[in-house]
């Protein structure tokens, strides 16, 4: 037997699955590191059917090597990510919501009493038509109806001057007055932008009060002090009766 040992070559050692250190590989099977010394080695090992013996691949694990050669060095690298990371998140600015340059312009009408179908057609139609061949860089216009309110929404091109766009949409929104239904508004021209969210919506009822009467007192009372606060946009009142009507 012990005769039978010496007679294994390192061929031999190969295909009946033992490696240069001495362990028994399976087909398929990854062995533990094997050491002698400084080096470190990891055997695989996988089966070839084709020829009916096992392959060894032997990989040096150089990363094993030189941390257990430097390893105040790899502690001190790990110290060092970790405080950078710390002062990062710290020092890192952070907003709820962040300006987002959108190239989006918003029409609004309003006609108090009429049907979305005559709004579309007296309002959005007459506007998306003028718009298209007035307005420059358009890339595509969204509009929605509701019941004495229409929202125009038009899409410039990325890179498009959007200030120059709302010029553009101010001055041929009145020059359409004159041809909308008589005693109409000049529309509501907001420049949107994704941070513009609605962060708060009050409704106003009072026994004893009218329409009119919570019209007014919305729109003289309590819009001027909500105007106040900066960076806040207070739209005028919609529902209820003016002190006109």
């Amino acid at each position: 037997m012990k005769a039978a040992e010496h007679r294994r070559t390192p061929e031999r050692k190969r295909r009946m699955g033992i490696c240069d250190h001495g362990h028994v590989l399976e087909c398929g099977s990854v062995l533990p590191l094997c050491g002698t010394g400084n080096t470190y080695l990891r055997c695989v090992a996988r089966s070839d059917s084709a020829h009916g013996f096992v392959r060894i691949r032997i990989h040096n694990m150089w990363i094993v090597r030189l941390a257990l050669r430097r390893p105040y060095s790899f502690t001190v690298m790990a110290i060092l990510i970790v405080l950078v990371g710390v002062v990062t998140i710290t020092r890192m600015s952070t907003d709820i919501f962040p300006n987002i340059n959108i190239p989006v312009v918003s029409v609004i009408w309003s006609y108090a009493g009429v049907a979305p179908e005559e709004m579309e057609k007296r309002f959005v139609t007459v506007s998306e038509r003028a718009m298209t061949t007035t307005v420059n860089d358009i890339e595509h216009i969204e509009s929605q109806s509701y019941n004495g309110v229409s929202v125009i929404k038009v899409f410039f091109h990325e890179g498009a001057k959007v200030e120059a766009g709302v010029a553009q949409i101010t001055s041929i929104m009145q020059t359409l007055l004159r041809i909308m239904p008589p005693g109409t508004t000049p529309p509501l021209i907001i420049q949107y932008s994704a941070s513009n969210v609605p962060i708060l919506q009050l409704g106003l009822n009072g026994k004893g009060l009218s329409e009119q009467q919570l019209y007014d007192l919305g729109l003289n009372f309590i819009r001027t002090q909500l105007a106040t606060i900066q960076g806040a946009q207070v739209p005028l009142p919609y529902g209820g009766k003016s002190l006109a009507r």
